[in-house]
């Protein structure tokens, strides 16, 4: 096995945004390029800001209906 200082450094930058978390890393493509064709299905085609904003919406129905993440402050009252 190879060890991380042998990997050269050209290489090294290439694979660094794959150790990011996968919603960093797409957060990263809704910024840089939000409508770009993200998923497609048929003839069914979803942009990155498209889905970005699906999302979200999804993400705060959650937390309305009292689902939040782990770690969350507001998730330690909760018996």
């Amino acid at each position: 096995m190879t060890s991380p200082s042998a990997v050269p450094e050209e290489a090294a930058r290439s694979i660094a945004p794959y150790r990011r978390s996968i919603h960093r890393v797409f957060d990263g493509r809704v910024r840089e390029h939000p409508d770009a064709v993200a998923i497609e299905c048929g003839e069914r085609r979803w942009t990155y800001a498209e889905i970005a904003a699906a999302s979200h919406s999804f993400a705060a129905e959650l937390r309305e209906s009292g689902v939040f993440s782990p770690g969350d402050p507001r998730e330690r009252g909760r018996a």
